[in-house]
């Protein structure tokens, strides 16, 4: 499953800047659906423990702490996606 921090709870929102203060989330199955859920933990650390229970397996991002990083690289199990960082919005980043 493919995660993306989004501004907006909408299919064309564009992706949020912040991943750890991201509001919302993109979900996208394998097979194309998606599904958008409200970011309810307080920092990156716990997105990330959230996205890792979640069986998130690849995350596409603009930016992130050094913290949750780190946690990403030691759980080897989500592969971390630059998108750029100008305006892009979902769909393009996909």
């Amino acid at each position: 499953m493919i995660a993306v921090p989004i501004k907006l709870n909408k299919e064309n929102s564009a992706v949020a800047p912040l991943f750890g203060k991201a509001k919302w989330f993109a979900f996208i199955s394998e097979d194309g659906e998606i599904i958008i859920e409200k970011n309810e933990a307080s920092q990156g650390s716990a997105v990330v423990k959230w996205l890792l229970e979640k069986g998130v397996d690849v995350l596409l991002m603009q930016k992130m702490s050094e913290p949750p990083y780190e946690m990403i690289q030691r759980e080897g199990s989500i592969t971390v996606f630059y998108v750029g960082s100008d305006r892009i919005e979902l769909a393009e980043a996909v």
